[in-house]
């Protein structure tokens, strides 16, 4: 009896609830096929219903920007002439209604939230691990030098190839555990070194992605992020100290990995040893003046089924035929935003943003740095045109502002 009750205490020991189990399912799929995150996003819409007896829509209204940008994307099709298009955008965008009803109907438990979290840094961790190693084994089966490991050819888009997505969405995924992990240090001393190794390799990882603004994101917000941990739980000497230490391995990272240095130096102009020439900074200056172009109108925009076409019409008119004959977006979010969706579009991508700030103590929350880190990145990268980047920044947009409606926070070791 003594036996059969020690087994029972150890499964109950492992036992999931069905809430956590859905949670996790959602953060585990989330970098794999879209397919299996949408499964993931239904099932939890299912519990949702299930748990609900008498869903009340006021709590809805907790998230009033997010799902007025949903409703000015819904209205746009009204002027939008490709509708196939729009209908298609706008499954992708229904997330701004679909996450805010889920955070309404469902109270999700600190406890759950955190754990689950705490399951995906480990799950961004496996895969970073997962692309290294089979780069590394990649080169050895077939007989070249490591010392490629660092080019171009194994770095970059061939890095985030190996499992399925493009580095800036990965660069997103792992720039967000880093802070995450930023936010622990100092809850329990006995793991503080656990946690700087983990932000340490995932650092490295995002290095090696090689995606620029992102990498130059990360580094302004985790450096003010980790000297104000510090500096509260050291003197300002050994805060500055550290901070510098810091800085050389991010440093020593940059210069090692050969083709972010290299693509940090083409952005003002770099001659490789074959002849090649390559200054991407005016290429991308040009890109975006094209994509601002294609407005037709500035208050409402071309219509979220209309943005993309207007764009490449626009690279074409612009001399930007490369651009065009791959069907480049804006690689803006910002602009991709005022093109769709105009002015109005554009207030509300900003104010999702301003209206989930927290201004207690601002540079001590880690979803100030976060949102800080979507402001830059949303530079350099159409987020919402992939399920990757709609889906992760609408769930953790919809989180922050569930956590501060509800005075919350997930600082938990």
């Amino acid at each position: 009896m003594r036996l059969q009750n020690k087994i029972i205490e150890i499964i109950r020991g492992f036992s999931f609830s069905t809430e956590l189990l859905l949670l996790v399912l959602f953060f585990v799929t989330l970098p794999l096929k879209n397919s299996y995150n949408s499964i993931s996003i239904l099932l939890l819409l299912i519990f949702t219903l299930s748990k609900s007896n008498k869903p009340s829509m006021k709590g809805i209204y907790s998230f009033p920007l997010i799902v007025a940008y949903f409703l000015f994307s819904v209205c746009s099709l009204c002027y939008s002439t490709d509708l196939h298009s729009g209908f298609t955008s706008l499954l992708g965008h229904s997330i701004f209604l679909l996450f805010p009803l889920l955070f309404t109907c469902l109270s999700f438990s600190k406890s759950n939230l955190n754990k689950a979290l705490n399951y995906f840094i480990v799950w961004i961790c496996l895969l970073a691990f997962y692309s290294e190693i089979t780069t590394i084994l990649n080169l050895l089966a077939t007989d070249q030098s490591l010392f490629l490991w660092f080019r171009k050819d194994f770095s970059y888009i061939n890095l985030g190839a190996i499992i399925g997505v493009h580095p800036p969405y990965m660069s997103l995924f792992s720039s967000y555990c880093i802070l995450l992990l930023i936010d622990k240090i100092g809850l329990n001393k006995s793991k503080n070194i656990k946690y700087v190794v983990g932000i340490l390799f995932l650092l490295f990882y995002t290095i090696h992605l090689s995606s620029r603004l992102p990498i130059t994101a990360l580094l302004l917000v985790s450096s003010v992020f980790i000297f104000k941990k510090l500096s509260s739980q050291n003197t300002l000497k050994s805060s500055v100290f550290k901070l510098l230490v810091l800085a050389g391995i991010v440093f020593t990272l940059l210069f090692s990995v050969r083709s972010t240095r290299y693509r940090f130096a083409e952005v003002f102009g770099m001659k490789y040893s074959s002849g090649l020439y390559i200054q991407s900074g005016p290429d991308k200056l040009d890109q975006w003046a094209a994509a601002m172009s294609a407005n037709n109108n500035v208050l409402f925009g071309n219509g979220l089924g209309d943005v993309n076409g207007s764009i490449v019409e626009s690279n074409k008119t612009h001399g930007l035929l490369k651009n065009a004959d791959r069907k480049y977006n804006a690689h803006n979010q910002y602009i991709q935003t005022y093109v769709g969706l105009g002015i109005i579009g554009l207030i509300l991508l900003i104010g999702m943003l301003l209206y989930s700030w927290d201004s207690k103590k601002p540079f001590l929350k880690l979803n100030n740095y976060f949102l800080l880190y979507l402001s830059i990145v949303f530079l350099s990268e159409s987020y919402f045109q992939r399920h990757h980047g709609i889906v992760f920044i609408a769930f953790v947009l919809c989180l922050i502002q569930h956590q501060k409606n509800n005075a919350t926070s997930l600082t938990i070791d």
